[in-house]
């Protein structure tokens, strides 16, 4: 276990991270922090940190996730899908300040087991519809923002069982701070050395001008993946705008990511390893495609809510992004299943249901729906991301000037 005092050093460096690389945002900006209240103090070394940074104000909003799961049995679906005029007011706060934002997630993978999907789904669906606009005005000039997990109980139980719950929290610290690049050396100095890697690998990847990728596996995934000359592969730090500072938007990090063409993806993809979503789990499912869209799903467990997800809107039925990541990642190799999508999804290749990434954009000069999707960006109410990345995939990636090139061998990246 980590000593205390080495806990505390790590915690400080880790805020320093966030802060610094994560966010990055211009002196004078409002910041807004999203979190449960399971780490107070460190929620409290984080706004500490943005005050030295040169915030103007810090805005902490606080969920607590058992009054949330009593919600959820207790209010109707009538009125959870309402969305209220102090609600939009926030929407409208963020578009019109630009609030750089941090969202740390700690909860219970199973927090709202045996919530009805029907309601979960709706909900969302409803809330993310009212907010996307907002969030559009804010992805167009690349306002900050930053995902990063912190430990509770439930969450940390949920990983080690067999541990008591002081032991568990502290060996998921230890399991965030490695896989963070916060345990050795200096953490921004690791963070600027990944971003330059990255970049590179991205770059070459945009090189080969690629028409459309092909995925294998044992398990039975057999995809064709087009790609959309209006997307480029991206990761790392975000740097589509003009003048923007660069920050980092997950944390940890691997992917090398782009947006598909949603109208060119043909097979069937599974899964390797669990999704959680809204606070409940998919596993062992399948997804089939044809011309795009999503035509049949297939879960053993959490079918209900998976089908939700898919089949929300007509929109959701397309694929919104495409991203690699190595099996042999520092994270895929802890052995662990965190049940949280910034973490899993950066230890195998994966998909995601939904909507498109504009930071992938490229001559994209239309904010109409109808003219993205004919080019072949998904503009969706959510999106979702599952892993599809195992440890015999190939990936072979078909050039539009006729060349074949193996990206991906047994799981790793072919060169």
């Amino acid at each position: 276990m980590i000593s205390k005092a080495r806990l505390e050093t790590l915690k400080k460096k880790y805020c320093e991270l966030i802060v610094k690389k994560g966010l990055n945002f211009e002196k004078g900006r409002i910041v807004e922090i999203a979190a449960d209240i399971d780490q107070p103090d460190f929620v409290r070394m984080l706004v500490e940190e943005c005050y030295k940074l040169g915030a103007r104000r810090v805005n902490v909003i606080w969920t607590y996730r058992p009054i949330q799961r009593t919600q959820y049995d207790k209010t109707s679906i009538e009125e959870l899908t309402k969305v209220y005029k102090y609600q939009v007011a926030h929407y409208e706060f963020q578009a019109k300040e630009l609030t750089p934002r941090i969202i740390l997630e700690s909860d219970d993978p199973n927090y709202l087991a045996g919530v009805d999907p029907d309601k979960i789904a709706k909900t969302q669906e409803v809330k993310a519809a009212v907010r996307r606009p907002y969030r559009d005005i804010m992805d167009k000039v690349e306002t900050p923002w930053c995902i990063a997990c912190v430990p509770s109980v439930g969450w940390a139980k949920a990983i080690f069982p067999n541990d008591s719950s002081e032991v568990a929290v502290n060996k998921l610290w230890e399991a965030i701070f490695d896989c963070c690049r916060v345990s050795k050396g200096d953490p921004l100095k690791n963070w600027d050395n990944f971003n330059k890697d990255i970049k590179a690998r991205a770059k070459w990847l945009n090189s080969l001008d690629i028409d459309y990728l092909h995925y294998k596996s044992k398990n039975g995934t057999d995809l064709k993946v087009g790609l959309t000359k209006h997307a480029r592969f991206c990761g790392g730090a975000h740097d589509s705008v003009p003048g923007a500072n660069l920050y980092n938007p997950n944390m940890p990090a691997v992917e090398t990511f782009t947006t598909p063409d949603c109208n060119r993806i043909d097979g069937i993809v599974y899964s390797s390893k669990p999704l959680c979503n809204n606070g409940q789990l998919i596993s062992d499912f399948y997804l089939k495609l044809k011309n795009g869209k999503i035509i049949e799903v297939k879960a053993k467990k959490g079918e209900k809510l998976l089908k939700n997800i898919v089949f929300a809107t007509e929109r959701t039925r397309y694929l919104g992004e495409c991203a690699l990541v190595p099996y042999n990642s520092p994270i895929n190799q802890t052995g662990l299943i965190y049940y949280k999508t910034v973490f899993d999804e950066n230890a195998a290749c994966h998909f995601a249901i939904g909507s498109s990434l504009p930071t992938t954009y490229i001559n994209v000069k239309t904010n109409n729906n109808k003219e993205l999707i004919k080019m072949g960006l998904n503009k969706a109410s959510s999106h979702v991301d599952f892993m599809v990345g195992t440890k015999d995939l190939d990936i072979v990636a078909y050039t539009r000037k006729g060349k074949k090139v193996q990206i991906f061998k047994n799981g790793n990246w072919a060169d």
